[in-house]
Formats: C-alpha cells, sequence, structure tokens
C-alpha cells in the first residue's frame, strides 16, 4: 500500500496512531487560537507574528497527522482486524 510498511510492528503502529491524534489537536488548537504552541527561539509562533510561516506550519502539521492517522489507522486495522491471528 502506498507510504506503508508491510513489515511495521505494533508498537510503531501504535505511536504513529496516538501521534497522529496529538498533532491533530495541536494543529485545530493552533488554527483556532492563532497561535502554535510549539517553542521557537522568540516564544510561540502567532498568526500576527509571521502569517506565512504560521499557515505554513499549522498546514504541515495537520497533513502531517492525517499521513499518520492513515498509516497507524490501517495499520490497527490489518493487524487486529482483517488479518487476525488464529492461534
Amino acid at each position: 500500500m502506498l507510504f506503508i510498511k508491510e513489515s511495521e510492528t505494533t508498537l510503531t503502529i501504535w505511536w504513529k496512531f496516538i501521534g497522529s491524534i496529538v498533532l491533530f489537536v495541536v494543529a485545530v488548537v493552533a488554527a483556532l487560537t492563532g497561535t502554535l504552541y510549539i517553542p521557537s527561539k522568540y516564544g510561540f509562533l502567532t498568526e500576527e507574528s509571521s502569517p506565512l510561516t504560521f499557515i505554513g506550519l499549522v498546514t504541515f502539521v495537520f497533513l502531517l497527522s492525517v499521513l499518520s492517522f492513515w498509516q497507524g489507522g490501517y495499520g490497527i486495522y490489518k493487524k487486529y482486524i482483517a488479518e487476525p491471528n488464529c492461534s
């Protein structure tokens, strides 16, 4: 499948899934409040201080969370639902 390795460990799949949820929450909070709560050299990045960088980073974090959610969710589905171990 696209961007999914077949030999992912269970720990990696779960970290991708949980990490994607955390990144999604960070992106939504940043979009709603106008402040990206990731520390930088001069404090937190706000929409007023650097609008183009803010929009770019929020978009990047959102797309990264979508990719990780898809990889983790599909890995969990494949490992536990589609092909469960019958032992």
